[in-house]
This record gives C-alpha cells, sequence and structure tokens, in this order.
C-alpha cells in the first residue's frame, strides 16, 4: 500500500507530462476574457525585462473559473502549474496541490527550507515554470503563502525576486472557507516573519477580475444558440441534436428572454 500511494503521488505531482485540450475563446465572457489577455500579454511579451503578473481571479462556483483554467494552461501550456490548496480541487482541475508542487507541509506543521536531493527535486519541478495558478485560495494562509514566496525564491536563486519571479495568480472565492491554523492574507496583523514577507508579497497583487455567473451562461448558451441557428442554413444534415440543445436552452434561459426567443426560433425552425 505504501508503494502504491508513492507512485501515485508521483504520478498525479507531474506537472508538465499533460494533455492540453483546446479551449474555445469565442466563449470567454466579457471578464474571463481580460483575465486570459492579462496573462497572454506577458506569455507573448519576448522583452528580456517584464514583471510578472500577479492577478487575482475572484469568482464562486459556475462563474466559469475552471474553464479559464484551462485556457490559460492551453496558451502557457508547461511553463504553467495547476494548483490548489486541496487535493480535491486540484484533481478537478486536473493540477496538484500546492504543497505536493513546492514540497509544503501540510495543516499546522511547520515548513523548513530545503536542502540536498530535496532541493534538487523541487529545482527540477519549477524548471521551466513560469508561471502557477492557485485555486480556492481562500484557504491560503499566511505562514503558507510565506513559504511559497520562500520556496519560489529558493529553487532559481532569485532570493531578491518577489515570488522568485515568477507569475503567481490567485483563483477562487475569498468569501469561502478560511485557512485551517492560520491567518487570512489579508490579515493586517501578521504572526511573525514569515507572516510579514507573505503580508508584503500580497499587497504586490494589483490586478483583480471578478467572474459573473449570469455574464458566463449568457455567453456560452449565446454560442450554443448561434450554433444551433447554423444547422438550419444547410451545414448540416442531422436536427435531431439541434432540436435538443434547443429545449435545454429554452427551459435554461428563464432570466435571459432575448436568448430564450432565440432559442425558441430556432426549435421551431426544425418542427
Amino acid at each position: 500500500m505504501p508503494t502504491w500511494i508513492t507512485n501515485m503521488k508521483e504520478q498525479r505531482s507531474q506537472v508538465c507530462d499533460q494533455s492540453y485540450e483546446n479551449a474555445d475563446l469565442t466563449i470567454l465572457s466579457k471578464m474571463q476574457a481580460r483575465a486570459y489577455h492579462i496573462v497572454e500579454s506577458h506569455f507573448t511579451d519576448l522583452s528580456q525585462v517584464k514583471d510578472p503578473p500577479a492577478l487575482i481571479i475572484n469568482g464562486g462556483a459556475g462563474t466559469g473559473k475552471s474553464y479559464l483554467i484551462n485556457a490559460i494552461r492551453t496558451l502557457t501550456r508547461d511553463k504553467c502549474a495547476i494548483t490548489a490548496t486541496t487535493g480535491k480541487t486540484a484533481f478537478n482541475i486536473n493540477g496538484i496541490s500546492i504543497h505536493s508542487l513546492l514540497k509544503l507541509r501540510v495543516g499546522t506543521k511547520v515548513s523548513k527550507d530545503l536542502t540536498g536531493q530535496s532541493l534538487i527535486r523541487l529545482q527540477e519541478m519549477l524548471s521551466g515554470i513560469d508561471y502557477i495558478i492557485i485555486d480556492e485560495y481562500s484557504m491560503l494562509g499566511q505562514m503558507n503563502f510565506g513559504w511559497i514566496d520562500k520556496r519560489c525564491k529558493q529553487a532559481p536563486g532569485f532570493i531578491d525576486k518577489l515570488l522568485g519571479n515568477k507569475s503567481i495568480n490567485f483563483c477562487g472565492d475569498l468569501g469561502q472557507l478560511h485557512p485551517v491554523g492560520d491567518k487570512p492574507l489579508y490579515h493586517a496583523i501578521p504572526t511573525n516573519s514569515i507572516g510579514e514577507e507573505s503580508h508584503f508579497a500580497y499587497q504586490m497583487f494589483n490586478r483583480v477580475v471578478k467572474l459573473s455567473t449570469k455574464e458566463y451562461r449568457d455567453m456560452t448558451l449565446c454560442k450554443l444558440v448561434l450554433e444551433s441557428c447554423s444547422y438550419s442554413l444547410g451545414k448540416v444534415n442531422s436536427t435531431t441534436s439541434t432540436l435538443r440543445t434547443c429545449k435545454n436552452i429554452k427551459m435554461r434561459l428563464g432570466y435571459s428572454l432575448v436568448m430564450k426567443k432565440l432559442a425558441i426560433i430556432t426549435m421551431n425552425n426544425f418542427e
């Protein structure tokens, strides 16, 4: 059993050897597109001196956070590590926990500086990684974030660079679960020097994008309606899936009269 657990941890800890699903950028909402373009503008900037974006993406369930994360993953490929504060959330977004990535202690155990083979494995893990996305960041406390800062500095040796000159991006809803046994990131009175460094690093996050549930659903379902309308122009032969799609949209879009009418019109073209 211990061997199986070790093997599974090693498989899940591979942040680079993963498949990439194509993300349709046309269905990104306005705020999703804004967050995406912030990362894209930095990723495509070929200049030697550029400040890595420190971005906070706020949004609750159903706002399209996972889709946006996948779009950023598709853009940055093996230069991005997708992580979360819990293993369950990390599994849902096809990532790993931030503790596994940076060799952090779990719970209230105090982390320590890495040496020897542990440090070498961390350097290998972060080699070529320029972007780290941390989902469910509300559960990230000051102490843990302070050690994230230290690990990101220690691996490349950029001790004087904030977060090791890597782009750390938070994702989630700050109003959800709070950190266990630790102070939240925004707490104004840090516990110790690690917490003070964490508080300083958190203040450097100067870009916040707030996602909306309604906006994301409107963009997604509008695309479905438009695709359904294209079938009526004779682009495909079968209308069964189109009819079913329109009926689903009609039932789900009680809040959007314009799109509901579009779905009804398209559905009527086939009945």
